[in-house]
């Protein structure tokens, strides 16, 4: 029994991170069907890292990304890598609720930037999914819009204080 139940653990769990797999967030969004809050994460020039610090490294990166991940939002939802340097929050929390964990994740890993100076930023993008008003899909997508965004905004100033650095 206790064979089963880690083989099943295993095929849920991302190996690097130890948080929930792909696998695992597509089963959780077809079923979802009550209110909720998708965050999706994009670790920003994540491809550098590798390339200037060594797939070891990057792979670090991403574990201590999915770590402050999961410590500002398992206690309200599911965390999960869905892709390479993508991850995703499920979280059963009220629309007001949204940007106040968001503010902790990035708090935290701030914090975490102070004591590791190769710690790469983070794009997140956040959508209210609301089963009465629209589709889990539209909610991903309005996700993904908000995350890169904010991704597009983050290149656009650190490329201003370029300017203002070099002038």
């Amino acid at each position: 029994m206790v064979y089963i139940l880690y083989s099943e653990l295993r095929q849920k769990t991302d190996a690097l991170t130890h948080l929930l797999n792909r696998s695992s967030y597509e089963s959780r969004l077809a079923a979802l069907r009550e209110h909720a809050v998708i965050y999706y994460f994009d670790v920003d020039e994540f491809k550098s890292i590798n390339d200037t610090y060594g797939h070891g490294e990057g792979d670090s990166m991403l574990s201590e990304v999915g770590g402050v991940i999961y410590a500002s939002f398992s206690h309200v939802g599911h965390c999960y890598r869905i892709g390479g340097d993508e991850f995703c929050v499920i979280a059963q929390i009220s629309d007001t609720a949204a940007e106040k964990y968001l503010s902790e994740f990035l708090r935290e890993l701030t914090a975490r930037r102070v004591k590791n100076e190769h710690l790469p930023h983070v794009s997140v993008g956040y959508a209210c999914f609301n089963p009465v008003l629209g589709s889990v899909e539209d909610a991903i997508k309005r996700a993904d819009r908000t995350m890169y965004h904010y991704k597009r905004k983050r290149k656009s100033e650190a490329l201003t204080n370029d300017d203002t650095v070099k002038s």
